[in-house]
């Protein structure tokens, strides 16, 4: 037999369709980076991913002749980047994921669109009231300068005018301050609406732009609070006795475990935040939650969601991957002033002694989950696949839906990975704890994460000099699952398949 052809590092020379290339490839590609997007773990991953392929080259931020653009934390000036583009421009954010992501924007998104169709928000998660800190420092508080209207509920709020007497807008005859600056600015909106009803004068259709600039208008709302109906709800709980009436404060934006409190005390809850700034949320404490050696975990997963089609829908895939967090000390529902009991987030636990004595970085993956599933559920047949993977990728389609028509369409195509938080408890339901708009991700999944990211949103998407301009299929191996998608017709009415 002839000796086989060997190329000069000695190694034998692949031969057919898939050989590579003996030069390496020409980039045909372009992709930018914008603000501190390169500091993101998953961007720096992807950026590693573009160059090991050979085709892709960094193009300057200024100049919109690039393919894809990966932003920082979805600051994206859509109406900059898809004007006079040469191209069509591939980012990595979903215009509107903020409505879900923000704490307080996912509360009023899920609670109306549970109310619109006859459900129970409380099933997908904890009962959450909106707070607004009183923090009178106006320089500190952004919220010092606007109106801020305590909501009550509904009887109470009605019975209460009745007794005042009082008109919308009016006290003793006279009107105030308030209902002069409505007025304002009901003209000021008068003079916008007849703009744009003349800008519209010989259109067919108005640009999306315009629509969301009309739907943002529509629905502004004053800023609320309820601690009114959360103390009511907590009276009502003390009432019963049926549990540690506990309850956990969390910042609208924070994250890594920042301003989060966790207490049995509302007026200790109040007084931490109003001692703060800024939005909060007020939300029941899980107190019965699955345990792994006597202590408490919460569950992380990843989600992609892509808006690639011509057509306004949106694609969703799960991660076949997910991790468990673990606190590091034994769970108790008597001591709620201890985090390193309660709040399971990293940033909290590696700063207690035992950190990472039981589990590398206290944490577990899927495979440690079955096993913990079936230690608890001995008489049952439970697993992650056929009984927790379900329930979460229901709350993933119902919380998507609730703001499909910020979702949809989008101005490009585009994709965002996103990071649930769950929690479940003894009984096998999980409740959804908050959306991450830029999760982190364990150093042992990162790496085939971003491999299979990138070969689901980017190779299928740009198909590079070596597959001769076809789009190459997605490995069997891709980690990513579809789960289900989200579309709207023409009348705009949302179809969800899952």
């Amino acid at each position: 037999m002839a000796d086989m052809v060997r190329n000069q590092s000695g190694k034998p020379a692949s031969s057919g369709l898939n050989a590579s290339p003996s030069k390496p490839l020409r980039p045909v590609f372009k992709y930018s980076v914008g603000g501190e997007a390169v500091d993101g773990q998953v961007v720096r991953y992807t950026i590693k991913e573009l160059k090991d392929r050979g085709c892709w080259c960094k193009k300057a931020l200024d100049r919109r002749e690039y393919n894809l653009y990966l932003a920082d934390r979805g600051r994206i000036k859509y109406s900059k980047l898809t004007l006079g583009a040469p191209r069509k421009i591939v980012t990595n954010f979903l215009r509107g994921t903020m409505k879900i992501c923000d704490k307080n924007k996912l509360l009023d998104n899920l609670r109306a669109y549970c109310e619109l169709n006859g459900k129970d928000y409380t099933k997908l998660m904890p009962a959450t009231y909106t707070i607004r800190s009183r923090n009178p420092d106006p320089v500190s508080t952004p919220l010092a300068s606007k109106t801020v209207v305590e909501a009550v509920p509904e009887k109470e709020a009605k019975t209460s005018a009745e007794k005042s007497g009082e008109t919308s807008g009016e006290t003793s005859g006279e009107p105030s301050a308030i209902s002069e600056k409505k007025k304002n600015l009901d003209g000021k909106s008068g003079e916008n609406s007849a703009k744009m009803s003349a800008r519209k004068v010989g259109k067919s259709r108005e640009s999306w732009l315009e629509i969301r600039k009309r739907q943002a208008k529509a629905k502004k709302k004053q800023l609320t609070d309820e601690r009114a109906m959360y103390l009511k709800k907590f009276e009502s709980e003390a009432k019963s006795g049926e549990s540690a009436n506990a309850w956990i404060a969390k910042s609208s934006g924070g994250f890594k475990g920042k301003d989060i409190k966790v207490s049995n005390s509302a007026k200790k809850l109040l007084s931490f935040i109003d001692g703060l700034k800024g939005k909060w949320v007020i939300q029941k404490y899980i107190e019965n939650p699955m345990l792994v050696d006597g202590r408490k975990f919460d569950i992380r997963t990843w989600h992609l969601i892509t808006a690639f089609s011509e057509k306004p829908k949106l694609d969703m895939y799960l991660y076949d991957e997910g991790v468990l967090r673990v606190s590091s000390k034994r769970y108790s529902n008597s001591n709620f002033e201890d985090d390193f009991i309660h709040i399971t987030n990293n940033a909290i636990q590696q700063n207690h002694p035992e950190y990472g004595k039981n589990e590398k970085d206290n944490l577990l993956d899927f495979h440690d989950f079955d096993k913990i599933l079936k230690n608890h559920f001995r008489d049952k047949e439970v697993s992650v696949k056929k009984n927790v993977l379900p329930q979460i990728n229901n709350i993933v389609m119902e919380t998507l839906s609730s703001i499909a028509e910020w979702l949809l369409p989008q101005p490009c195509p585009a994709y965002q990975l996103l990071g649930y938080d769950f929690v479940i408890t003894e009984k096998g339901d999980v409740q959804l704890l908050e959306v991450n708009l830029t999760p982190g991700t364990s150093t042992t999944l990162i790496g085939k994460m971003v491999a299979d990211l990138v070969e689901v949103v980017i190779d299928s998407h740009f198909p590079s000099t070596r597959d001769h301009g076809a789009k190459r299929a997605i490995s069997p191996k891709n980690g990513f699952e579809h789960i289900g998608s989200i579309s709207l017709d023409p009348s705009g009415r949302v179809s969800c398949t899952l």
